[in-house]
């Protein structure tokens, strides 16, 4: 009975463990040309939740604002991929901590998603450099490549779409990632 009790502890655990290596080898597939139709709100669930620790660990709440069955045509590694990045920049701004509110939605012919933080922002200076390559300047004082959001916006242009940012410095920044929607159709 106690070994059963056990077993029915350990067996979801499992299964959590057994999703996140999935989702980390959907990560590290080599990227390249290849699109497929995505469902938005599964693949930013699965990265998400694989920030969850470091999230905690960092005194930082996550709200997934999700509007189901979203669709877009691109790489699903190289998307994850954008998505982490956006989220990890997200984390690193709250130095003491705050909310990560990430949030899937339709606006008209087009499925965005919104990474916002409530961290220190960024100067209006410093907003036009954010996307060139090896600029970077991190809130937590470690110094980043300053490769990562380039290298996300040119994978976001090469799918069709967009990605901009605002902030207001100490009050948070907002990554806007614009794609075309898989299910519009211009007669709609």
């Amino acid at each position: 009975t106690e070994a059963r009790a056990a077993l029915g502890l350990i067996e979801p655990e499992i299964e959590r463990c057994l999703g996140i290596t999935s989702s980390l080898l959907k990560l590290s597939t080599p990227s390249g040309s290849r699109h497929d139709l995505i469902v938005v709100d599964e693949i930013v669930g699965e990265v998400i939740s694989l920030l969850a620790y470091e999230a905690e660990s960092r005194g930082v709440r996550i709200e997934l604002r999700s509007a189901p069955g979203l669709r877009v045509i691109a790489s699903d590694s190289e998307m994850r991929m954008v998505i982490i990045n956006l989220a990890q920049n997200a984390l690193h701004a709250m130095i003491r901590g705050g909310v990560l509110t990430v949030t899937t939605r339709r606006d008209g012919a087009v499925v965005e998603i919104v990474v916002a933080d409530t961290g220190v922002g960024i100067r209006p200076e410093d907003l036009d450099r954010i996307f060139l390559p090896f600029w970077s300047r991190r809130a937590d004082g470690v110094r980043g490549t300053g490769l990562g959001l380039a290298i996300c916006r040119n994978i976001v242009r090469r799918s069709g779409g967009t990605l901009n940012a605002a902030s207001v410095p100490g009050r948070g920044s907002q990554f806007t990632l614009r794609l075309p929607d898989a299910d519009h159709h211009p007669s709609d």
